[in-house]
Parts: C-alpha cells; sequence; structure tokens
C-alpha cells in the first residue's frame, strides 16, 4: 500500500530506506508487500483499530523469486519490540540480519510473519531481478493517473 503521492513508483524501496523498518535500517532500501489485501491494510493502521487511516493506493504484484528466505517460524526472535531496541541504542535482530544479508547476494527476500495479523505474512525484498516482482495493472490505472511519471522497473 502506498501513499497516493508517491504511487507512481510502487517497486520503489526508497520509502522503507527513508525511515527504516523491522528487517531494513533506515538508509537500506527494501519492499515491504503482504500476501493478503487485509494484511496490507492492518500493517498500515499499525494495529490501531479505530485510528482512521490516511488515504492510500492498494496495489498487487505478481512475484515469482527465487532466494527467499522463510522465517515465518521466527516471530518470537524477530518480536514486535524493534523500536524499543532502538531506543535502547541497541541494534535490532532484523537489522543485523539485514547486514549479515548483504553479503549473501543469493538471499533476496525474507517470508516473515506479520505482526499486526497472527497466522499472516509478509514478504520483505532487497533486491530482485527485472520480472521477479512485477506490478498488476491490466487496465493501466495507474498510468492514467500518473502518466509518464510512473516508474514500474525497480
Amino acid at each position: 500500500m502506498h501513499n497516493p503521492v508517491w504511487a507512481w513508483s510502487p517497486l520503489s524501496t526508497e520509502g522503507a530506506a527513508r525511515v527504516g523498518g523491522r528487517f531494513n535500517p533506515k538508509g537500506s532500501p527494501a519492499l515491504y508487500l503482504s500476501l493478503k489485501p487485509e494484511t496490507c491494510i492492518a500493517e498500515v493502521a499499525g494495529g490501531a483499530s479505530t485510528r482512521l487511516l490516511d488515504p492510500m493506493t492498494l496495489c498487487s504484484y505478481h512475484i515469482d523469486i527465487n532466494g527467499v528466505l522463510d522465517l515465518r517460524l521466527y516471530y518470537q526472535e524477530f518480536s514486535p519490540g524493534w523500536r524499543l531496541e532502538l531506543l535502547k541504542k541497541k541494534q535490532p535482530l532484523g537489522w543485523a540480519l539485514y547486514q549479515a544479508l548483504q553479503q549473501r547476494p543469493e538471499v533476496k527476500a525474507l517470508l516473515v510473519p506479520s505482526y499486526q495479523m497472527v497466522g499472516e505474512y509478509n514478504l520483505v525484498a532487497f533486491r530482485w531481478e527485472d520480472g521477479e516482482i512485477t506490478l498488476y495493472d491490466p487496465d493501466g490505472r495507474l498510468a492514467a493517473v500518473y502518466g509518464d511519471q510512473l516508474t514500474i522497473k525497480s
């Protein structure tokens, strides 16, 4: 799900790099994708069921990527307290994993548990080849809105 201001580049890793995330340090690129729309909405809402959501653009992707490290069974190890670790001036485990994976180019993405919806999962992609992650937009809706500004390459 993208901020409409930035949805002209739906494969961009810049948003995650700008703020950092559970599995990428600030300044490090990543594309966070949910396996189901409802998981995506829960992730964006951040667990606040009564909060109003800012306008967003929900996109779907075809995924055919090799080199996915499956971490679905490691929920506790990458617990929701990663921001608390930062406040304590400690490196979150997800960030240490990201840095270690920079030496393993064959690992392109992580399959991780959702921390907003128990039993659901997200894909965190760090790198991919052309065609491994592609935007699903058969009617060209984003192109109709963003015109020549639309960037659908990573």
